[in-house]
């Protein structure tokens, strides 16, 4: 198999190298069934383009790694992986007869290994599973706590990479509903969390950290206060250690600087 690497691209010119790699597709197809076939491609190969299969992306969602084509013969094919643009193929290589495995460039490896779920995803497999939720919510440290029940669902998504939470609830301003992603970021090495949720604009994303002795998942982040305007630090501690009920500290810095607590939940697997 042969992999030219065309050279280091910047992200907003992957679209037109994907481009110029069809057109270099249809070049080198058609130039080498003009060897074989009297200067010219049978009309039949160069009608169209045809499926030959699936190329797994190897990076951020952000620019749809890789993106490609693949030419009428189904030998050759032009991506950009990594801000890299590609061409592979070659008269020893049938895509479409899957006669061999890609030669691997580092960039390709490194994409690859950062996109696989690994062992801190594991850990995420006791959140999974349908629960009742007991909540108790606290605005400032002297106010007396808002409560409400609900329910809260967890499935794997993405071929296991991420876990999807929806929450439904009666809580004392209507019906709620969330959903939110959990996931652990192979490249900054640390849990990514993602909340939205029906009584408020805000995304809330969080980061933090698996503790393997107690058997808790610490996130960490700031939210800005709609009331001052200003910044609000605020973690929480979700314990694991029991399989069949979890439960949920949160806590905040108060307008004084004092922490306190603000939240906190019971999830009671459901049998």
């Amino acid at each position: 198999m042969t992999i030219r690497r065309l050279e280091t691209i910047p992200r907003s010119f992957v679209p037109p190298i994907v481009a110029i790699g069809a057109l270099l597709c249809q070049w080198i197809a058609a130039g080498e069934a003009g060897e074989q076939g009297r200067g010219r491609a049978p009309p039949e190969v160069t009608a169209r383009l045809q499926y030959v299969g699936t190329v797994r992306q190897l990076g951020p969602v952000a620019y749809r790694d890789p993106l490609g084509v693949i030419s009428p013969d189904g030998v050759w094919l032009a991506f950009a992986a990594g801000r890299i643009g590609f061409v592979v193929g070659g008269q020893s290589t049938a895509i479409a007869q899957d006669q061999g495995e890609m030669e691997m460039t580092p960039e390709m490896e490194a994409w690859m290994k950062a996109g696989a779920p690994g062992e801190h995803h594991k850990y995420l497999e006791a959140l999974i599973g349908d629960f009742t939720a007991d909540v108790k919510i606290w605005e400032t440290p002297d106010a007396e706590p808002m409560q409400f029940t609900g329910t809260v669902s967890r499935k794997w998504i993405l071929d296991g990479r991420f876990v999807q939470e929806t929450v439904e609830a009666e809580s004392p301003f209507g019906s709620f509903e969330a959903v939110g992603f959990i996931g652990y970021n192979n490249i900054d090495g640390e849990y990514q969390f993602a909340w939205l949720e029906n009584q408020s604009t805000t995304m809330t994303v969080n980061s933090g950290f698996y503790n393997t002795e107690e058997k808790t998942l610490i996130q960490m982040g700031k939210h800005r206060n709609p009331v001052t305007g200003k910044l609000i630090t605020s973690w929480s501690v979700l314990d694991l250690s029991d399989p069949y009920r979890h439960t949920v500290l949160g806590q905040q810095v108060g307008p004084d600087g004092k922490e306190f607590k603000n939240f906190e939940a019971v999830f009671v697997r459901k049998q």
